[in-house]
């Protein structure tokens, strides 16, 4: 990472890491994707410390990389601009190193190449596209080396855009097809030469700035003169005069000689000519490899090599020569014009920052300043390009919200801004004179030829974009006036505001993705609060048009997955509900986050899914120039037609990614950071807390006690961030794998299953599992019996958990239980109660009566004795705390069943000679269903029939049931006349 980019950078989020993983494992191979994994997870790994980290992590399946394969993967990376390199303080006597870390913005990027591409040929035609196409293949491209290549390429793509030609019917066709020649190489040669330079003029492309791996230098102690000094050496604290002691060392390690006229005995003379015996000190060690990027000495290698292996080509750089093959054509245009020539230097710091460097010939002492034509390295511009992909965006939009001329107006307010804009978000464009719009070509063409007055009908057409609800146009000044000019009025200056029509932009994309998660009304509830800011329940409702219940259904359902926000504003200091104002408010930081974490994911599903189709079909793929029968074309045809589709829709994703980029700022708010986990990432809670899958429930917590006293925040206050995110990471995966609910449905259904919701035995959907930063610390509270085990005893960050040293606060009050009483249907198929307690509360300093109303959610499967506790929510008194409200179920007797644990028990009456023949019972079940058990043998009084997963569900086992058992109650005659009993002794001897 170049100096210049002193930024801090936050870590990336889990859908982000997922999607660069996808990237690199794709891009760069498995062992790039391992390097990658564990750069993301730091702020910064040298060498070493990435090898002892992947040979760590390597599981039994697979082995670590080599230290020869993690360079590789290194060079590869920077190659392709998606690594930073930054120098790292050296340790106690060793040499200074680099450190590396993943660029995911870089990363990410790679996703709009077909974009970048595309934009190429429309400003540069066939040449820029194949300029384009080099360098994003090559990442980082000399001139000299590429040359060839590209105009080779655009020799070919020439033919073929000839052939297109004549197959449509334009042109003749060519007579036979023939190799390419050397006239037409040096044409291709010109051309390309020419668009490269007017690429790099355009900020299309940019130069790679050389690495600045210098160690800020510790601060300059004051220097005294050595008879001051004399006989101080020694102390333990003597430092001063470091700034000549360490030239003098670094001298001699550099150099092999004494610096400052030091003599070889140890002795220095200083300036005064007093000759003193220095400390001696250790030499420092000589300079490892890893003291310069592995990658720069790398390229450094290939570079001396090809430098030996000069050809002809580099002839075409020098302004006197001339090759022998070139054309008459083309020497006379070589004499009659100027030799276009590359800038030395590179544009907008901006556009080099990520790791660039060049070869070590080509930036002699880390300067740049010297390097030659021939050396310079070049790279995508990515600056440049966002910006006109947001001004396509912007120009888009005008023409679709309005009509063509205004997209026009829009295009040429743009194409006067384009060479004053240096960010890729600039708010606006600069300001431009209706004037001087009136003078562009463009514009005039645009306006509609019979018009009376075109002046008026373009100022028209101005005033209508101001006064559109996006305000994608404002005016920055009044009319200013000319005397001088025939037409004094210039109409005003204005400027079209970018960030409001991305913003506008972004509300579009979140109402629709409102509208197909959450259901229409949710998309009109979310609307009108980002019309009206806040309001109140009753009132969404009515300007809704909704019925109150339903209103408050999907306010709460948005509010639980963290779109809405809701503020409570009492009119009295108990905060009575009946006396509460809740004002609903959309969070839209959080919305648009959550919007663009799930496009992450689809986009990681997307490239799994066509990876895994053009896997299957590689030998349809690989054979689909010799096919020839009808099935194989029709194969192969609807293949390519699914991996077309496929990779529209990855395109189609990432601009919609591309409107709503996550925030990175230098004063970035850990706290609102998404860290909810997310199905795309492999996020494996087991591997979290460091246990086995099947890890016992003692395992779990000694694991967590473990980990949450290496990362909670108050042991960590050098490294907050990363404590930040480890320790609610950590707490996450304690709170799931602590549940045996939730940890069933992880083990069964994986985290898409925890975190969307997964379909219970009645066919509808258990609610989805949310975390947040309090959670954790609940979690964390209720583990320790603590929340700030550090800093409460002024012991600072020495003294383990040692929550028996807390002061106890008051008691609470005793809870009121009241029981809730349940139907066998209700506990089978789940429902919600609301249950009113009368409760004492103190309010003023005096206990008041008061009436809540709890609403209670019964799971499926609960059973006599289930307990719900309210914490804090019942009695207060003056000398206690609030105490709970516990309410217990109690199931009422059914008629028809008995419940036995998990079981349900049917007593099925049967006739005698039911019981000795066939027969078939009608069983009824308590969703509503009907059971015909027919069976052909002979009914015992004490026998049981059983019928699996039709019982009770189990409450912490998602998806499972009991039995149901039948317990049969034959019914004997009273009387057997004479004839009944002799017929019987015959029938049964």
């Amino acid at each position: 990472m170049a100096t210049g980019d002193k930024r801090a950078k936050g870590f990336a989020t889990r859908s982000e890491r997922a999607l660069v993983l996808s990237v690199v494992r794709e891009d760069f191979g498995d062992a790039a994707e391992k390097v990658a994994k564990a750069l993301l997870r730091s702020e910064g790994l040298r060498l070493a410390e990435i090898a002892h980290k992947l040979q760590r992590q390597a599981a039994a399946a697979s082995s670590a990389p080599s230290v020869h394969e993690i360079k590789c993967a290194l060079l590869k990376l920077l190659q392709h601009n998606l690594l930073d390199v930054a120098p790292a303080a050296a340790t106690r006597g060793g040499a200074p190193t680099v450190a590396y870390n993943i660029n995911v913005q870089e990363a990410l990027y790679r996703l709009r190449f077909p974009k970048f591409i595309e934009l190429a040929k429309e400003t540069f035609g066939v040449e820029g596209e194949v300029i384009m196409e080099e360098v994003l293949v090559q990442g980082r491209v000399r001139m000299d080396q590429s040359l060839e290549t590209m105009a080779y390429s655009l020799a070919e793509q020439r033919r073929q855009g000839q052939k297109q030609k004549a197959q449509d019917g334009d042109e003749a066709a060519p007579a036979e097809e023939e190799e390419i020649g050397d006239e037409e190489l040096d044409e291709c040669r010109h051309l390309v030469r020419e668009a490269f330079v007017e690429m790099a003029k355009k900020r299309y492309i940019s130069r790679v700035h050389p690495l600045d791996l210098k160690v800020a230098e510790a601060e300059d102690a004051p220097e005294f003169p050595a008879s001051i000094m004399r006989g101080q050496d020694r102390g333990p604290t003597s430092n001063l005069n470091s700034k000549s002691a360490a030239a003098t060392a670094a001298n001699v390690a550099g150099n092999g000689a004494n610096a400052n006229g030091a003599s070889k005995n140890g002795k220095a003379a200083d300036e005064d000519g007093i000759t003193v015996r220095g400390k001696k000190r250790k030499a420092p060690s000589l300079p490892s490899k890893n003291a310069v990027p592995v990658e720069l000495q790398m390229m450094l290698d290939a570079d001396e090599a090809a430098r030996k292996e000069k050809d002809d080509s580099e002839a075409e750089w020098e302004p006197s020569s001339a090759s022998s093959s070139t054309s008459a054509r083309g020497s006379k245009r070589k004499k009659n014009s100027k030799r276009a020539k590359l800038p030395s230097r590179g544009t907008s710091s901006g556009d080099g920052t990520t790791g660039g460097e060049t070869s070590g010939e080509d930036a002699p002492n880390g300067s740049g300043a010297h390097t030659d034509e021939r050396s310079l390295v070049w790279r995508f511009g990515e600056t440049q390009l966002l910006r006109d992909l947001r001004h396509k965006a912007c120009i888009r939009f005008a023409t679709e919200n309005i009509n063509a001329v205004a997209g026009v107006i829009v295009a040429a307010m743009l194409q006067h801004s384009a060479p004053r804009e240096r960010e890729k978000d600039e708010p606006t464009s600069a300001p431009v004179s209706a004037r001087d719009l009136f003078g562009m070509e463009s514009v005039k063409k645009a306006l509609p030829p019979e018009a009376n007055n075109p002046w008026r009908l373009l100022l028209n057409y101005i005033m209508v974009m101001c006064r559109d609800k996006s305000g994608m146009v404002m005016k920055v000044a009044q009319e200013a006036f000319d005397p001088t000019q025939a037409r004094a009025g210039d109409g005003g200056q204005y400027v079209v505001h970018m960030q409001k029509i991305v913003e506008f932009l972004q509300q579009a994309t979140t109402h629709a993705y409102i509208q197909d998660k959450y259901g229409v009304a949710s998309a009109r509830i979310v609307r009108l609060l980002m019309e009206k800011r806040q309001l109140e329940q009753k009132t969404i409702g009515e300007l809704a048009l909704l019925p109150s219940n339903d209103a408050r259904h999907r306010l709460y359902e948005l509010y639980t997955d963290k779109l809405l926000k809701m503020q409570e504003i009492p009119k009295r200091a108990d905060h009575n509900p009946a006396f509460t104002f809740f004002s609903w408010s959309v969070d839209m930081p959080q919305m648009q986050t959550r919007i663009t974490e799930r496009v992450q994911d689809s986009l990681c599903r997307l490239r799994r899914r066509r990876k895994f189709e053009a896997e299957e079909n590689k030998e349809l793929i690989a054979r689909s120039e010799q096919l020839v029968e009808a099935n194989d074309l029709d194969k192969f045809d609807k293949l390519s037609r699914s991996l077309d589709r496929l990779d529209r829709a990855i395109i189609h994703l990432d601009v919609v990614a591309f409107l709503k980029p996550p925030a990175r700022n230098d004063d970035l708010d850990f706290s609102s950071w998404p860290f909810d986990p997310h199905p795309a990432f492999t996020m494996d809670y087991y591997e979290l807390l460091q246990v086995p899958r099947g890890a016992t429930e003692q395992e779990i917590k000694k694991a967590y006690r473990k980990l949450a006293m290496k990362w909670h925040p108050d042991k960590n206050k050098n490294n907050l961030a990363e404590a930040q995110y480890r320790f609610q990471e950590i707490s996450e995966a304690y709170d799931v794998l602590s549940d045996p609910e939730r940890r069933a449905i992880f083990d069964q259904y994986g985290y898409d299953g925890l975190k969307n919701g997964v379909p219970d035995e009645n066919g509808g959907m258990r609610d989805g599992y949310a975390f947040n930063e309090r959670a954790s610390e609940d979690v964390f509270s209720k583990f320790f019996g603590t929340s700030n085990p550090f800093g409460d005893f002024g012991f600072g960050d020495t003294l383990p958990f040692a929550s028996s040293l807390r002061k106890k606060g008051p008691e609470k009050a005793e809870p009121i239980v009241r029981e809730l009483v349940c139907t066998l249907e209700e506990l089978f198929l789940g429902t919600s109660k609301s249950v009113v307690v009368e409760r004492k509360r103190l309010q003023h300093d005096e206990l008041v009566d008061d009436a809540k109303t709890f609403v209670i959610k019964i799971k499926p499967g609960w059973k006599t004795g289930t307990k719900v506790t309210f914490d804090r929510e019942g009695n207060e008194t003056r000398t206690n705390e609030a105490g709970d409200v516990i309410f217990e179920v109690v199931q009422q007797e059914h008629t028809l069943f008995k419940r036995d644990g998990t079981h349900l028990v049917f007593a099925a009456k049967l006739k005698l000679s039911e019981a000795l023949g066939d027969y078939c019972v009608e069983v009824p079940t308590l969703d509503g269903r009907k059971l015909a058990i027919s069976c052909n043998e002979v009914v015992n009084p004490s026998s049981e029939k059983v019928v699996k997963k039709e019982g009770m569900p189990i409450s912490n086992q998602p998806g499972e049931r009991g039995d149901l058992r039948i317990r049969f109650d034959i019914a004997f005659p009273r009387h057997l006349t004479t004839l009944q009993k002799t017929a019987l002794l015959k029938i049964l001897g």
